[in-house]
């Protein structure tokens, strides 16, 4: 089983992906494509992150994601909507009897020309909610990735694809993926 590394307590933790594609054995192929090609959000940082590359399939199922409103813009939006999700899962938590399982069920996306300033925001994210966020570092510019999104010239640089069905969607297209499918 992939680990990914906690960079505050130096433990690593088992990533378990949706239900669906832990059942179905993508997920095994999912954590073997993401982890295949990693990079740091910035130098000084230990951990790595999934690189991922922008194709149709995966520009594709991107769109579909945006036209069905699963997708969040922005930082501050992003922030937001985890915080407000955070609340509602530990409210939940404190009624149930059963321990929460770690889980991914959000992806943010974010483009690889942000400043430092703007990669230890995400950081700061990744580290508050790594139980149930996956970043990935999508290798376009901030411009492309917004025409990828919106299909005309919009600057986005950071997205959070906010619901379990979509962002399964967008997993299953990143577990087709070989290694001569990118550079």
């Amino acid at each position: 089983m992939l680990s990914q590394r906690n960079d505050k307590t130096g433990k690593g933790a088992e990533i378990l992906f949706p239900r669906q594609l832990e059942a179905d054995g993508t997920a095994d192929a999912l954590r073997h494509t993401l982890f295949e090609r990693t990079t740091k959000l910035r130098p000084d940082v230990e951990s790595d992150i999934p690189l991922i590359y922008p194709d149709g399939i995966l520009e594709d199922a991107l769109q579909k994601a945006a036209l069905a409103r699963r997708i969040v813009y922005g930082y501050d939006d992003i922030e937001k909507e985890l915080f407000n999700e955070e609340r509602g899962i530990d409210a939940a938590s404190r009624r149930s009897a059963s321990p929460r399982r770690k889980r991914i069920s959000r992806l943010i996306l974010c483009s690889r020309d942000g400043s430092g300033r703007f990669y230890r925001r995400i950081e700061r994210l990744l580290q508050l909610y790594s139980a149930r966020v996956l970043v990935c570092l999508v290798d376009c510019d901030a411009d492309a990735f917004g025409r990828i999104l919106t299909g005309r010239e919009r600057r986005i640089k950071v997205v959070l694809v906010e619901h379990k069905d979509a962002v399964s969607a967008i997993f299953r297209v990143l577990a087709l993926r070989t290694r001569t499918d990118f550079p």
